[in-house]
C-alpha cells in the first residue's frame, strides 16, 4: 500500500509492488504490466481479493465474506476473488475513487443502509475525506433525488460530522 497526494493534496492510497514490497497487500496485488504469469490465478487474486477486503473493512471482513460459502457453496469466494481479488487491484482508479463509486452507485441504486455505511468507512479508510463524502450526497441528490440524498445525509451523518468538528479543533 503506497499514499500518494494528487488528489487535492489528501491522502490517498494505491496499490503499488514495486514502490512498497514491504506490506502484505502490495506484495500480493500486481501491477498489469509487470505481473508474472502466476499471478493470475485464482489462489494469487483470492489471497490479494482477502487482503484488500481485510484491509477495506477491517480484520476479519473476509473471513465473514467466505461464510456465504456455507449458504451458497462459492459465492463468498467468487466475490472475493472476482471483485476485490480481480476489480480492485487494477490501477486505473485508486482504492479511495473506487470507494466513492461504491458509495454512489449504493446511494443511487437505494441499497441498503449496512452496504453504504461499509462502503463510506472504507472510502475513509482508503483516504476519502469526510467533507467529500458530504459533498458526493450533495450531487447525489441532484440526479437521485432529495430523499436518497437526505436519507444518506442521516445515515452518514456522525462520518461526515467527525472530520468537521476535529478540523475545528
Amino acid at each position: 500500500m503506497i499514499e500518494r497526494s494528487n488528489h487535492g493534496g489528501h491522502r490517498v492510497y494505491d496499490i503499488d509492488p514495486v514502490e512498497d514490497r514491504d506490506t502484505d497487500l502490495a506484495a500480493a496485488t500486481p501491477r498489469h504490466a509487470t505481473a508474472d504469469a502466476g499471478a493470475h490465478s485464482e489462489g494469487a487474486a483470492l489471497q490479494r481479493g482477502e487482503r484488500i477486503l481485510d484491509f477495506l473493512q477491517g480484520t476479519g471482513a473476509a473471513e465473514d465474506m467466505q461464510r456465504l460459502d456455507d449458504v451458497v457453496p462459492g459465492f463468498g469466494t467468487y466475490v472475493i476473488t472476482a471483485l476485490f481479488g480481480t476489480v480492485y487491484p487494477r490501477q486505473a482508479l485508486s482504492l479511495r475513487d473506487r470507494q466513492l463509486v461504491n458509495v454512489v452507485a449504493l446511494l443511487a441504486s437505494g441499497a441498503s443502509d449496512e452496504y453504504v455505511l461499509a462502503h463510506a468507512r472504507a472510502a475513509l479508510r482508503a483516504g476519502l475525506k469526510p467533507a467529500e463524502l458530504g459533498e458526493a450526497v450533495f450531487q447525489v441528490g441532484g440526479y437521485c433525488g432529495l430523499p436518497r440524498a437526505v436519507g444518506a445525509i442521516r445515515l452518514l451523518s456522525d462520518l461526515i460530522i467527525g472530520d468537521q468538528q476535529s478540523d475545528d479543533a
